[in-house]
């Protein structure tokens, strides 16, 4: 699911190449409900940092109802290594002023371990582990309340 139509006509074009039968839908998460299905595992990669604190626990409620199993978040932390990192590599390895301004920007945004933490607690999420990734990310890994791992 994603909100960019361009955005699923590439994964579209690419799941084509190998031979997989994935299923994609347009959706805007903030807006729109998550399908009534129940899904094994949800995941969301790098969207959680464009989204404020309620906008976040609202995402993070809506995987957590939809899915049987596990919620996964992979996302950039916000510290000082990953802004010098940030703005060491969009000079070193990119000549486009949207990326070199938006790669800050989004560092700026993300949350920190911590946050992420509360973030997870705030909405039920209590066992969620949160764990730093190199160089700059997390990934947190929650089985849904009241099942096993």
């Amino acid at each position: 699911m994603d909100i960019s139509e361009r955005a699923l006509n590439h994964a579209r074009e690419r799941a084509n190449v190998v031979g997989s039968q994935i299923t994609f839908t347009q959706l805007d998460v903030l807006k729109q409900p998550l399908p009534s299905l129940s899904f094994d595992v949800v995941v969301c990669s790098l969207f959680l940092h464009h989204l404020d604190n309620e906008q976040g626990k609202q995402l993070l409620t809506s995987m957590r109802d939809v899915t049987h199993h596990l919620l996964v978040v992979s996302d950039l932390v916000r510290n000082r290594r990953g802004l010098l990192l940030t703005e060491l590599a969009v000079r070193l390895f990119t000549s486009s002023d949207v990326v070199r301004v938006d790669g800050a920007r989004s560092v700026r945004a993300a949350y920190s371990i911590r946050e992420a933490r509360q973030l997870a607690r705030d909405v039920g999420l209590v066992g969620a582990d949160v764990d730093r990734q190199w160089p700059c990310h997390f990934v947190m890994a929650c089985h849904k309340p009241g099942r096993e791992q």
